[in-house]
């Protein structure tokens, strides 16, 4: 069988049992979601920004695959594997977001804080592959530095991205395990988040500085992981205006489709430099 078949047998396969996942734990509540249809106000709207929001992540993840499958060899490594890999997870991580939007009002803490953990965890294994991409840039340049010369070796280089890569996961998986209740939990998701987006607002400034990343828009993206920062910034500020209600649910999901729709934009424009 040749590589490529595995590759799609595999990727088939983890995404239909994820899938299968997240419709058995809606199926498990069905109750509870029927009638927060009923009872919440605005809710009808939640539903439909999200269910938007992650038709484009699926339809971004899909391209990105395309991408990679069109290639004559295929590397876990390349570009649109990390890229499609982004999108995927983020498309299981909106569908636990309009799972808890669902149902945080009827769950006790205890369930709300399980649920909001299994979103964490998502959300580590999220940017993991954009932050291996945003190291090996950043090892890439400081191995241009004379007091960096063991980078230039490139095994040295790897084994030191993979350690400092599973480094900073484990912390922040630890750091989401010992979280002790639905309080505390809201200050881990910034000290999670924050450092991760800004190491990958690096890269793609990077990028852009040095006209890499010729696959993509390194700019539009460079905008794209800035607005989403501030967006992920100001969510605290908008939660305690409006409280968890539809109003701030729809206003935070609005915001972030727009987002969304300029880095799809990113990822799916080639970058200006690229000779045609």
């Amino acid at each position: 069988m040749k590589k490529v078949n595995t590759y799609k047998i595999i990727i088939s396969c983890g995404s239909l049992v994820g899938f299968i996942w997240v419709l058995f734990l809606f199926f498990l509540n069905t109750s509870i979601i029927s009638q927060a249809v009923v009872q919440l106000d605005g809710v009808d709207l939640v539903i439909t920004i999200i269910l938007i929001r992650i038709a484009i992540l699926l339809g971004s993840t899909i391209y990105m695959f395309y991408k990679w499958f069109k290639q004559e060899e295929q590397y876990i490594s390349d570009i649109p594997f990390l890229f499609a890999m982004f999108f995927l997870l983020l498309t299981f991580g909106k569908s636990i977001d309009l799972f808890f939007d669902l149902t945080f009002t009827y769950f006790s803490e205890a369930l709300n804080l399980f649920v909001i953990k299994l979103r964490f965890f998502i959300i580590v294994f999220t940017v993991f592959s954009l932050i291996y991409l945003s190291l090996k840039m950043i090892l890439y340049w400081l191995s241009l530095k004379n007091r960096f010369r063991k980078l230039k070796d490139e095994d040295y280089q790897n084994k030191a991205n993979f350690l400092i890569l599973i480094f900073i996961t484990v912390i922040e998986i630890i750091a989401i395990v010992i979280t002790p209740d639905t309080d505390t939990i809201s200050v881990v998701l910034p000290a999670v988040v924050i450092p991760s987006l800004v190491v990958i607002i690096w890269l793609f400034a990077f990028a852009h500085k040095n006209k890499r990343l010729s696959q993509v828009n390194s700019l539009v993206l460079m905008i794209g992981f800035t607005l989403y920062l501030i967006s992920q910034i100001i969510r605290p500020v908008l939660l305690r205006i409006f409280g968890e209600v539809a109003t701030y649910l729809n206003l935070a999901e609005i915001i972030d489709l727009v987002i969304f729709a300029v880095i799809f934009l990113g990822f799916y424009m080639e970058a200006k430099y690229v000779s045609v």
